[in-house]
C-alpha cells in the first residue's frame, strides 16, 4: 500500500531553495521541460521539479535522476556530524534508495521521474543519454571539488541552448573568500558554514554566477557552450 505522502529520513531541500528553482523553471517559459538532476538522495528535489514542471509547462516534461546511491561523504565530515553519519549508514544499508523508489511514486501525473544508478560520467556513456538534451541540469551530488568539477563539465554538453545549468549549496562565491584556503579544504563536503568544493568548482567553470539563497545558475547562450549568461 502506498503511503499518504513521501517519507524522508533527513531534512534535505530547503523550502526557500526549492522556491528559487520553481521560479527559474517559471522563467524559462517553455511548453515542455526535461530536467536532469545529479544527486537525488531520497527524491525530495526530484518531486519538487516534477511539481514545478506540471505547474509551469503546458505539455509537461520529465525528470531524470542520476545518483549512485552509495556512501560518499569524506571521513572528516562523518566523524564530526551525526547527520552525516546517519546519511552514510542509510546509503550503505540501502534505506535511502528504498525511500527514493517509494517517494517517486508521488510524481506529477504528467511529469514522470526516471533514474540512472551511477555517476553522471556513466550516464553520459549510457544508451539512454545518447543524443539527450535537457532544458535544465541541476547539480547536487557530491560536493567535493573534483566531483563538482566533473559534473559541471559533463553537464555543459547536456544543456540545450537557452537552457539552464544550476546547482545547490553555493553559500559563498570565490571572490568573497580566501582562495588559497578554499583550495586547501576543497576535499571537504562542508566546513565553516559553506561547501568549499562547490565554491571553487563553480568559479573555475563560470566565474561569478547568478545566485539566490544558495542556488546558483547560468543560462547557455550558444550551441557550443562557450557563452553563458545570468538567467
Amino acid at each position: 500500500m502506498m503511503n499518504d505522502g513521501p517519507v524522508f529520513g533527513v531534512n534535505q531541500g530547503d523550502d526557500n531553495r526549492l522556491g528559487v528553482l520553481d521560479r527559474l523553471i517559471a522563467g524559462l517559459k517553455v511548453p515542455v521541460l526535461n530536467v536532469l538532476e545529479i544527486g537525488s538522495y531520497e527524491g525530495r528535489s526530484a518531486l519538487a521539479f516534477s511539481a514545478s514542471i506540471g505547474r509551469h509547462c503546458k505539455h509537461g516534461g520529465s525528470v531524470t535522476c542520476v545518483d549512485p546511491w552509495i556512501p560518499y561523504l569524506p571521513t572528516d565530515d562523518i566523524s564530526s556530524n551525526e547527520t552525516c553519519q546517519r546519511m552514510e549508514d542509510d546509503l550503505r544499508n540501502g534505506a535511502v534508495f528504498d525511500r527514493f523508489i517509494t517517494n517517486i511514486k508521488h510524481t506529477h501525473k504528467h511529469v514522470p521521474i526516471y533514474f540512472h544508478v551511477g555517476t553522471l560520467s556513466s550516464f553520459v556513456l549510457s544508451a539512454s543519454a545518447a543524443g539527450a538534451r535537457f532544458g535544465m541540469v541541476y547539480i547536487d551530488g557530491s560536493h567535493i571539488y573534483e566531483d563538482v568539477s566533473a559534473d559541471i563539465n559533463n553537464a555543459k554538453a547536456l544543456v540545450e541552448t537557452g537552457g539552464i545549468i544550476c546547482g545547490d549549496d553555493l553559500e559563498r562565491q570565490l571572490n568573497t573568500c580566501d582562495p588559497e584556503l578554499v583550495r586547501q579544504i576543497r576535499h571537504r563536503e562542508y566546513v565553516d558554514n559553506f561547501h568549499p568544493g562547490v565554491t571553487l568548482a563553480v568559479w573555475e567553470a563560470f566565474g561569478k554566477v547568478w545566485s539566490d539563497n544558495g542556488v546558483w545558475a547560468m543560462q547557455k547562450c550558444d550551441r557550443g557552450g562557450e557563452k553563458w549568461s545570468f538567467p
